[in-house]
């Protein structure tokens, strides 16, 4: 208790700083509204304008920590969707997330600003994370779009009692996970202007929902503090290896990037019909026990095509597996 009390003051002050920073950014817009008016006739340019706002704005993907290997899951679904990675802001990832050397708060506060639809991944560990806390309430000061995402054995009437009660998704039956992305499809077209083929769509989502039981299980284990069991090898892959006869990998190797060391590799589709595929790497020390896992999308590989695979912030380890999470 002590600790959500200390939580609610530090939102608290935070809330009041973005009340303050939204107050004058809404009077700095009024005043560029007011020189800039034209009658709603005169604006060739109006639609063209909103639409490159709307290419420019960012998905920013809230969640705990503890819950990672699930929101890596769940962004790679957008990915495999149509969303290019380039349209989020996600924290998890390196190469999506806050640059080495910025100010975290000042960083996170205008990446809330620039983005187009705000989701949380809401579970026990998030609502225990003043951060998450923080974003959540940041988003709804600033007047950003959100959407809510209960992760079970959470409970939305137990999400409702903490947040508010607002409207929210529950991550549950297929039913329900149904809902979440047909609303997510909408919302994403409408907001950030993006065009997402449909066939593409409900395959990522057909792909997710296989692997949810499995995720939700581990978001269970890391609640209740147990130690998260590592993602199921569908196929040990070496310097050059096959998965399910579809995809090859080879010429794997550890350079350095600019965003420290990266996993490269080679893909290549020796099926008959394109492909598009959730990838992760598993890093071992000398021991064989497991270091991290890194994960990356590959997209539209053609029949007989081959891809460049990037897998950023590679840990040091001794060897290294990689396996095929989703493929549409």
């Amino acid at each position: 208790m002590a600790r959500r009390l200390g939580a609610l003051e530090g939102i608290d002050d935070y809330l009041e700083q973005q009340h303050h920073l939204a107050r004058e950014e809404a009077s700095n817009m009024a005043g560029f509204v007011g020189q800039n008016s034209t009658s709603q006739q005169g604006g060739p340019d109006d639609g063209q304008e909103e639409n490159a706002m709307q290419s420019e704005r960012k998905i920013f993907l809230s969640h705990a920590w503890a819950n990672k290997p699930l929101a890596d899951q769940f962004r790679d679904t957008l990915v495999l969707g149509g969303v290019p990675e380039s349209r989020f802001f996600y924290s998890s990832d390196r190469a999506t997330g806050i640059p080495s050397g910025q100010d975290v708060g000042t960083y996170l506060r205008e990446s809330l600003r620039g983005a187009g639809l705000v989701i949380e991944l809401i579970s026990h560990d998030f609502l225990g994370r003043p951060m998450c806390l923080m974003e959540l309430g940041a988003a709804w000061v600033m007047g950003v779009s959100t959407y809510p995402i209960v992760i079970p054995p959470l409970s939305r009437e137990e999400a409702v009692s903490k947040v508010g009660n607002v409207q929210m998704g529950l991550l549950g039956d297929d039913s329900q996970v149904t809902d979440i992305f047909n609303e997510l499809y909408d919302r994403l077209n409408n907001l950030l202007g993006l065009r997402l083929s449909l066939a593409a769509w409900n395959r990522a989502v057909t792909g997710f929902r296989a692997q949810l039981p499995a995720l939700s299980q581990q978001a269970t284990g890391a609640h209740r503090g147990l130690p998260s069991s590592p993602p199921r090898m569908t196929k040990a892959l070496g310097r050059s290896a096959t998965s399910g006869e579809k995809l090859t990998f080879d010429n794997i190797s550890i350079i350095e990037g600019r965003r420290g060391k990266q996993l490269v590799a080679e893909v290549t589709n020796v099926d008959d019909v394109e492909h598009s595929a959730s990838i992760k790497a598993t890093f071992y020390d000398s021991s064989n026990t497991i270091v991290g896992t890194r994960s990356s999308v590959i997209n539209q590989v053609g029949p007989g095509a081959t891809k460049t695979l990037t897998i950023d912030g590679v840990p040091e380890h001794a060897r290294s597996k990689l396996q095929i999470d989703t493929l549409v």
